[in-house]
């Protein structure tokens, strides 16, 4: 079907145009009450190394090819285990990451934690860069590293206040303007498209009778009629005296 036959059947069908716009719009609406506004915290750490260095490290995370490899032990016990799961549960509106920057030379990790409110956002970002030193020394205790040889973690920066995110409220938003435009444009070309065939039958108009059929020609009839055979009734008994 071209272009234009489509433009055709939607200013044919204008009111039902309207209808549809008129309830993409109620639901576009109603996606900006169903999905709620993210707030995004973010902070900065950076992990020190110990003052007391040797020639020989005595700490593993060290040896194993400075901060860099450690920052990226750290990273990966903030973001799972049991502190992550009571903090940000599966399927709840507060969550964080926590990831080491790769635009920068040093072991520099950066924290982002969202929530449905600012104060959320902010109380969130807070456990977080509490946690962090607690799971460090914890990382290194377990390995038998001395207080003296320790890494320490600091942060270096934070914002202000948290941002809103409306990244998942437009997506959505666009996602049902789209099924909404398009479930327009279906339903006028099949009302279109019904109405057109029902305006082309032929109506007949109240009291009038029905057109009458055409006759069947009778079967031609035979030129001669056939005359039965009439059988002539034969005497079997012969006079008396025929015979001798």
């Amino acid at each position: 079907m071209e272009f234009s036959e489509i433009l055709a059947q939607l200013r044919r069908r204008w009111w039902l145009v309207l209808l549809g716009l008129l309830a993409t719009g109620a639901m576009a609406y109603g996606t900006t009450l169903a999905v709620a506004v993210q707030y995004t915290a973010q902070s900065s750490l950076v992990l020190i190394p110990p003052q007391t260095t040797t020639d020989t490290p005595a700490n593993p995370f060290l040896g194993i090819g400075g901060l860099n490899p450690a920052a990226d032990v750290l990273v990966r016990a903030l973001n799972s285990g049991t502190f992550h799961d009571q903090h940000a549960p599966a399927g709840g509106s507060s969550k964080y990451t926590v990831a080491r920057d790769t635009d920068a030379s040093g072991p520099l990790l950066v924290v982002d934690a969202s929530a449905a409110t600012p104060q959320a956002a902010m109380d969130l970002l807070d456990a977080v860069v509490r946690e962090a030193p607690v799971r460090l020394a914890q990382l290194q205790k377990d390995v038998g590293v001395q207080d003296s040889l320790a890494i320490r973690i600091t942060e270096v920066a934070r914002v202000a206040a948290p941002t809103r995110d409306t990244k998942s409220q437009t997506r959505a938003m666009v996602a049902v303007a789209v099924v909404g435009l398009a479930g327009t444009v279906l339903v006028v070309r099949v009302v279109d498209t019904l109405l057109g065939r029902r305006a082309r039958r032929p109506r007949r108009r109240p009291g009038t009778a029905p057109a009458p059929r055409p006759a069947v020609p009778d079967q031609a009839k035979p030129t001669h009629e056939t005359v039965p055979h009439e059988t002539v009734p034969t005497d079997s008994h012969e006079p008396h005296g025929a015979r001798r």
